[in-house]
């Protein structure tokens, strides 16, 4: 009831049936509105709603439908007139809180931040696009999963969620096709595909683009104090003290810190200045830098902070060991950028020996939990090394010595197939391309999650 001579319409929770409006008291018209929300299940009838007018349709859990594509046909012709669309059919498939995705520019953001008027930057086969939100889901919340590839890499989704992967078996004599899943359907052992490379560079060039990546990695200007950098070679002194004006704050047998005049104004223009270490954000505007200052900030950092292995040529290794898994989370999707994957493994630095020459005693420093990101994928490693030129001469040294051997996990292309879900009508008859395959090694249940669905305008 309403505080107005009036009575409500049809408002029942039980029989899944809402009217909007109310009904005049005096003379028992129908007034407001009067649109209406129904709610059906349709089982295994897919017949149900046939005939029923509509302008919008949510399929809610819509991977439990038995005949999801029957009823989907069904239910064309209520949201259509002829070659006209008054209409929409949406199915709910959702991902998990935390979820990681990249706004247009390029910034990482996490789901649940995401709103109807930002643009995502998605995929469509060949490159990345730009995407606007046309429809974004009310709170819900559904049965999860997480699923785990090989290197260590996951995804947090709804057992409905539509995920790209590798038909096992030839379809009409095509032994290179592919289709969505939904994450329920996916077994351990099967092959996801992901595009190598997501997101475009701007056109703005930064010359100290290779300090700002050092300092990011290895440097301090927490506070008002005075950014310093930990180097250990001479020729990053000879680097830092021709293009900079520096000093010496510490020296010791293995490596020296410098201090940096003058400084201040720069990090304060990228917004990095102040920020403490477990706080470190990328340069704010590093979206809109040209590719070449992108390759000499990751340049800056990984000759800081990186470390290069590669034993007989043939086997090799680009890792960064951090304390702080967001800031190599940061690293992680610009080289994704530049088609370099990588992954990030949680491990234990053991307990070792530092020994002081300033008053010649040993130290136990204890063990610690620390990430590692690392870079493997002979293809990977090759790209790096093809486009970013570090400063330490051993370093660069061994990755002139890399020879690859033939890369794994790389698709050149995958011709997509519909399924039965009938998901992904935007690729019917069109060819993945640049494409990179990743196992799944684990699926773990995370019972009932709070989850986030968006629908994209165009690849949907």
């Amino acid at each position: 009831h309403t505080e107005f001579p009036s009575r409500r319409l049809t408002s029942s929770i039980n029989n899944m049936q809402w009217r909007m409006g109310y009904k005049d008291i005096d003379t028992g018209t129908e007034k407001g509105t009067l649109n209406a929300v129904i709610g059906v299940t349709s089982k295994d009838d897919e017949s149900k709603l046939r005939g029923s007018r509509g302008v919008l349709y949510v399929l809610e859990e819509w991977g439990t439908f038995p005949k999801l594509l029957e009823l989907y046909n069904n239910l064309r012709p209520s949201v259509e007139d002829g070659e006209d669309v008054f209409g929409m059919i949406v199915g709910v498939g959702c991902v998990c809180k935390g979820t990681k995705v990249l706004k247009a520019n390029g910034t990482l953001t996490n789901i649940e931040d995401v709103q109807l008027k930002d643009k995502l930057l998605g995929y469509n086969g060949t490159e990345s696009t730009v995407e606007n939100i046309s429809w974004k889901q009310p709170e819900a919340y559904k049965k999860c999963v997480r699923i785990v590839t090989e290197k260590n890499n996951y995804l947090d989704c709804s057992i409905d969620h539509p995920i790209l992967a590798l038909n096992k078996n030839i379809i009409d004599g095509d032994p290179h096709t592919c289709s969505f899943y939904l994450a329920n359907e996916l077994k351990v052992g099967d092959t996801l595909l992901m595009p190598r490379q997501i997101g475009n560079f701007g056109v703005l060039n930064v010359k100290d683009a290779f300090l700002l990546g050092a300092l990011f990695g290895d440097g301090n200007y927490t506070g008002n104090s005075t950014p310093t950098l930990s180097i250990t070679t001479n020729e990053e002194y000879e680097y830092y003290n021709t293009h900079y004006d520096i000093g010496i704050s510490k020296l010791r047998e293995n490596y020296a810190q410098i201090y940096f005049r003058g400084l201040k104004p720069l990090l304060k223009e990228y917004k990095m200045f102040g920020q403490s270490f477990e706080r470190k954000q990328l340069p704010y505007n590093i979206n809109e830098w040209d590719k070449e200052s992108v390759c000499n900030f990751l340049a800056g950092y990984f000759n800081a902070d990186g470390n290069v292995q590669i034993v007989k040529k043939k086997h090799r290794s680009i890792k960064l060991t951090c304390k702080y898994e967001n800031i190599l989370i940061q690293i992680k999707y610009l080289l994704h950028k530049l088609g370099i994957s990588s992954h990030i493994y949680k491990e234990l630095k053991k307990s070792s020996i530092l020994h002081s020459n300033v008053n010649n005693r040993d130290y136990v420093m204890p063990e610690t939990e620390c990430h590692v990101l690392y870079i493997s994928n002979s293809l990977d490693v090759c790209i790096f090394r093809d486009n970013i030129k570090l400063l330490i001469k051993s370093k660069q040294e061994r990755l002139d010595f890399y020879i690859p051997q033939k890369p794994r996990g790389q698709l050149s292309f995958s011709r997509f197939k519909i399924r039965s879900n009938n998901k992904g009508q935007n690729f019917i008859g069109k060819t993945f391309k640049n494409l990179q395959m990743v196992t799944i090694k684990k699926i773990e249940d995370l019972g009932i999650q709070r989850v986030y669905n968006m629908m994209a305008d165009t690849t949907h």
